[in-house]
């Protein structure tokens, strides 16, 4: 099962075949809307405010995770001010087999 609100999120970061430029804009603003909050100008919608906007979707479900991992963005630790990011690396965003699955069993 996927949330109606995380699709949009998803179509809103694909990118337009003959613009090249992302859909963002107008999903993230239907999604806004089923939110009851103004819709923003699309022209002025840059990609750090898809982040923003998965965030405040998607908060405390783990789904976030997978996205920064897909876009191998920096990870937001701190809001008050918007300033302390974790960067991404390999190390943050591949997950350790358990011992289990690496160990042989007999």
């Amino acid at each position: 099962m996927i949330r109606l609100g995380e699709m949009y999120l998803i179509m809103a970061g694909l990118y337009d075949d003959v613009s090249e430029r992302p859909l963002m804009g107008h999903w993230a603003n239907l999604l806004r809307e089923h939110r009851g909050v103004e819709d923003m100008d699309e022209s002025k919608y840059a990609p750090r405010f898809l982040g923003y906007e998965v965030v405040r979707e998607l908060y405390g479900e783990g789904q976030i995770f997978f996205y920064y991992k897909r876009n191998y963005s920096a990870i937001l630790t701190a809001f008050d001010p918007v300033t302390e990011f974790m960067p991404a690396s390999e190390k943050l965003f591949v997950v350790p087999m358990p011992d289990t699955e690496t160990e042989n069993r007999q």
